[in-house]
């Protein structure tokens, strides 16, 4: 899995959703997680999902590999926190109830791994985040031009798991609209703060980020987004022929 040490301190502003777009999160989840036994946060980061859920009455353990992730989520007083990594998880077979995913499928390069390790040592069911959006935005172009340029970036997302797997139940939590200015994502992206960007040669990277520039610079659009919580059970994801490494 991509080592997020390097944006640690600053990942929760970076990647934050608005505050309403977030408590109609949580508070989906809770609705779903209240009843489990011990949840795993499988890449559970700075805990911007974990603390909050901690908080609502939630029992939920956090793994991740990044110490620089994990000590930003000791700071919100997180303290079930295990660092390993997601393909060799460092716990015995069943010992959680659930798990959540957000955001961490296409930062593995083995998804199947994954995969076959929530299986293992997990119960019941598999909740995750599925988000769309109406708008090809700044990181979508950045993921065509390093593939066109010979630099794979994986397919396997939670939204793709959702179309290679029926969930169990998918349920709308919120549609919101947001305004965007390209030349800000654009830096973000020269800036090297997405994963993305991490693994790209510095000549590839400054001819990708040119490209966007003279492309799609200067723009400001509304994007509608809508978000989605996806839950399997986890037999279903067991009979799906997805597991194969």
């Amino acid at each position: 899995m991509r080592n997020f040490d390097r944006v640690a301190k600053i990942y929760d502003s970076t990647r934050g959703l608005p505050d309403s777009v977030m408590k109609a999160v949580l508070d989906s989840l809770v609705v779903e997680l209240r009843s489990s036994g011990t949840v795993l946060d499988a890449g559970v980061g700075t805990g911007r999902f974990a603390g909050p859920l901690k908080e609502r009455g939630i029992d939920i353990v956090g793994l991740d590999v990044s110490e620089g992730m994990l000590s930003e989520a000791k700071r919100k007083s997180l303290r079930s926190l295990v660092r390993g990594e997601l393909t060799t998880m460092p716990f015995a077979d069943g010992v959680f109830d659930s798990c959540l995913m957000v955001h961490v499928l296409h930062l593995v390069e083995n998804p199947a791994g994954l995969l076959s390790e929530i299986l293992r040592v997990c119960k019941s069911k598999l909740l995750s985040l599925a988000e769309e959006s109406d708008n090809v935005g700044v990181r979508e172009n950045y993921i065509k031009l390093r593939k066109e340029m010979g630099y794979h970036w994986s397919e396997i997302s939670e939204q793709k798991l959702v179309t290679l797997v029926a969930p169990t139940e998918l349920k709308d939590i919120i549609s919101y609209s947001e305004e965007t200015r390209t030349d800000d994502d654009i830096q973000y992206f020269r800036d090297r703060l997405s994963a993305v960007t991490w693994d790209v040669p510095d000549d590839v990277h400054k001819i990708i980020i040119s490209r966007l520039s003279s492309t799609i610079g200067g723009r400001v659009y509304k994007s509608g987004r809508t978000i989605r919580l996806a839950i399997w059970d986890l037999g279903k994801i067991r009979s799906a022929g997805l597991l194969r490494t």
